[in-house]
């Protein structure tokens, strides 16, 4: 008993040295000051406040990185909210390796089933249980999101990467989720 409560404290100890780190990490890529301490240190929470939305968490059997909408009610991934987060949660702050993992984790869910209705969709829902397809503006935003992490990080080695879940989603869109005269 005595040896398990150490460990924990050890454990404990590891986790809280690394989270500070990260912290202090988060901080140095792009420090803001300003003329008021007070604005200073609000603008240095706000980006650990939205860092600590970023998690991982094991989605479809697989572990995944996204963005918590909010806690405690909202501890799941929502696409759409997500995408439309990340520019503020990490673009502008230069984290761009959480930015590269979120829309890596987001893209390995997209529905591959040319017969299926959501053929080509990002998943608007990511939960440890399942996968839901509900929203018509979440892929758009993902591919926007994919822009825009390109053109803040200079990261073009994950066009490549990514084109074929682009050209799936329009391919999806079209065939299932737009009329005659193109519109969604």
């Amino acid at each position: 008993m005595k040896e398990s409560a150490h460990q924990s404290v050890i454990l404990a100890d590891k986790f809280i040295a690394k989270r500070k780190e990260r912290m202090q990490r988060l901080l140095s890529l792009s420090p803001v000051q300003t003329n008021s301490d007070d604005l200073t240190t609000a603008i240095a929470w706000a980006k650990l406040q939205i860092d600590a939305l970023i998690m991982n968490q094991s989605t479809g059997g697989e572990r995944t990185k996204g963005i918590f909408a909010g806690l405690p009610w909202f501890n799941n991934y929502w696409g759409r909210d997500s995408f439309i987060s990340l520019p503020g949660a990490t673009y502008i702050i230069g984290n761009f390796t959480d930015a590269r993992d979120v829309l890596r984790s987001y893209a390995k869910f997209q529905e591959l089933d040319p017969a299926n209705s959501n053929y080509g969709r990002i998943p608007n829902l990511a939960t440890p249980q399942s996968v839901i397809y509900n929203t018509a503006d979440g892929t758009p935003w993902f591919v926007k999101s994919l822009y825009e992490y390109v053109k803040y990080s200079g990261d073009t080695s994950i066009v490549r990467e990514m084109y074929p879940i682009i050209f799936r989603s329009i391919e999806g869109t079209i065939k299932f989720h737009s009329d005659s005269l193109g519109f969604l």
